[in-house]
C-alpha cells in the first residue's frame, strides 16, 4: 500500500515546488510520482473551469487518481488548491495512508511569485474570490514565506513520511 501526500494552499503559495521535491524523494526509492492541479487541468476536458463547484469536482477526481496509484504502492504527492473540508475529509476516510500538508505563505510573498498574472488577471481565484476552507487538522503545516529554502522544507515532509513509516531509508 503506497501514500496519498495532500500538499494544498492557496495559489502561488509554493505547493507545486515542495510537491515536486518531495516526489523526486519518493522516485529515488522507486516509488515516488507527483500529481500537479495545472498539470492536470491541461489532460482534462476543456470545459472545467475555476469556479468552486468545478474546483472541487477537480479535487474529487485528483483525490480518486492519487488513491488509485497510492492502492498500487505508489507515494502519490498531489499539489493542488482545493481547500474543501469535505474534500479533506473524504481523502482521509478513502486513503489510509493519507499525509495532509498545508503550505501557507504571506499574502504579499504569493503575488510577488505571481509570474502568472493569476492575481492580477484571473477570476474565481481561491482566497480572493473564492473564501477557502483551510484543513481543520492538517499534518504538517510549512511556512512559506522565504525564511526556509524550498529543499529544506521538502526535507521536512520527508523526515515525517520516515517517522510515520510511510516511507524506508
Amino acid at each position: 500500500m503506497g501514500t496519498v501526500v495532500w500538499v494544498t494552499g492557496l495559489p502561488r503559495a509554493g505547493k507545486t515546488t515542495i510537491g515536486r521535491c518531495v516526489a523526486a524523494d519518493a522516485r529515488l526509492r522507486g516509488r515516488g510520482i507527483h500529481l500537479d492541479g495545472d498539470s492536470l487541468r491541461e489532460i482534462l476536458p476543456s470545459h472545467m473551469g475555476f469556479s468552486r463547484e468545478e474546483r472541487r469536482q477537480l479535487a474529487y477526481f485528483y483525490a480518486s487518481l492519487a488513491g488509485v496509484l497510492a492502492k498500487q504502492g505508489k507515494i502519490v504527492v498531489v499539489s493542488t488548491v482545493s481547500l474543501f473540508h469535505d474534500v479533506h475529509k473524504a481523502n482521509r476516510a478513502l486513503n489510509i495512508n493519507y499525509v495532509e500538508i498545508l503550505v501557507d505563505a504571506p499574502d504579499g510573498v504569493r503575488r510577488d511569485r505571481d509570474s502568472q498574472g493569476v492575481y492580477r488577471t484571473t477570476r474565481d481565484v481561491m482566497g480572493r474570490d473564492i473564501l477557502p476552507e483551510m484543513p481543520f487538522n492538517p499534518d504538517l503545516v510549512l511556512q512559506n514565506g522565504g525564511e526556509a529554502s524550498v529543499d529544506q522544507l521538502g526535507n521536512t515532509v520527508v523526515e515525517m513520511l520516515l517517522e510515520r513509516g510511510f516511507i524506508r531509508p
